[in-house]
């Protein structure tokens, strides 16, 4: 189990050994992971912060952004900025109509609670 991003990086080296990595996505309903930006109340510079933010919200930073992780930003415009050997790989360019039977979750604190006492066991 990988997400994508880390899985399309290591298949991209794999590659270059002559080995192939595969990557399934579930056709049935799944989750997906989403990552977040925020800025702190107590932040002691929240105009940088917001400055960054807009700064990799460019297409053209994004897009590298894209390229470099592996892993898809929803800024519109970035997709022109990416590889065709990232951008097109379907390890990243996950067809619409398979997110849309996806959710995010919700994190309630029962959920952070088991999230936590899971990965506490998983890395002992």
């Amino acid at each position: 189990m990988g997400w994508n991003g880390d899985v399309l990086r290591g298949a991209l080296a794999a590659k270059k050994k002559g080995i192939d990595i595969g990557f399934t996505v579930t056709q049935d309903t799944g989750e997906y992971w989403t990552d977040n930006w925020t800025i702190a109340a107590a932040a002691k510079n929240p105009v940088a912060a917001h400055k960054w933010i807009n700064y990799v919200l460019q297409p053209k930073v994004a897009g590298r952004e894209w390229d470099y992780v592996g892993y898809t930003v929803p800024v519109q415009g970035a997709k022109g900025y990416v590889s065709p050997e990232i951008g097109k790989n379907p390890m990243v360019d996950i067809p619409s109509s398979t997110l849309d039977k996806y959710e995010s979750q919700i994190v309630t604190p029962r959920i952070s609670e088991l999230t936590a006492k899971y990965y506490t066991k998983f890395k002992a």
